[in-house]
């Protein structure tokens, strides 16, 4: 497997990210959390209703240079706390190993900003629950159909 990388999602990503969420949508087992998407319109608002702006939060997920899925984080500037948004990724290239090394990913690129970044899971989504236990991240808050884990973040200055 080649390198995974993580950047801002762009007006050009839409189409993208749209396809993936109807692909996640379809299937019970893929189903995401918090906040729930139907589409790219529903990210959108999402993101709009934190007082930001889509590429401070939306964040395509690429292996090698191939456009495998999306992420994100929903905060409003100056929080020291964020949401995640999935991962969601195609068909592919969905399996908790990948999805672990995403959300490493996103802990590394979140280790200075936030504080805590929480994530919503349902009980359907097995390799997402098995892929925060990996992550180490807590479980925060436990309901009847859906886990809100966290991870704690040292919120340090680096020179």
């Amino acid at each position: 497997m080649g390198p995974l990388s993580i950047r801002p999602a762009g007006p050009n990503d839409f189409n993208t990210i749209d396809d993936i969420i109807h692909i996640n949508t379809n299937d019970s087992s893929r189903k995401n959390g918090y906040p729930f998407l139907s589409n790219v319109k529903d990210l959108e608002k999402a993101i709009e209703s934190y007082q930001n702006h889509f590429h401070h939060c939306a964040m395509m997920i690429y292996l090698n240079k191939d456009s495998i899925g999306f992420t994100g984080l929903l905060y409003e500037e100056g929080d020291y706390e964020a949401w995640v948004v999935g991962p969601y990724l195609n068909n592919l290239y969905y399996s908790t190993t990948l999805i672990q090394i995403v959300l490493e990913e996103l802990l590394h690129l979140t280790y200075n900003t936030f504080t805590t970044i929480y994530l919503h899971v349902p009980t359907e989504n097995e390799a997402l629950m098995e892929a925060c236990k990996r992550v180490n991240m807590d479980v925060f808050k436990q309901e009847d159909h859906h886990f809100t884990f966290a991870a704690s973040l040292k919120n340090t200055l680096t020179l």
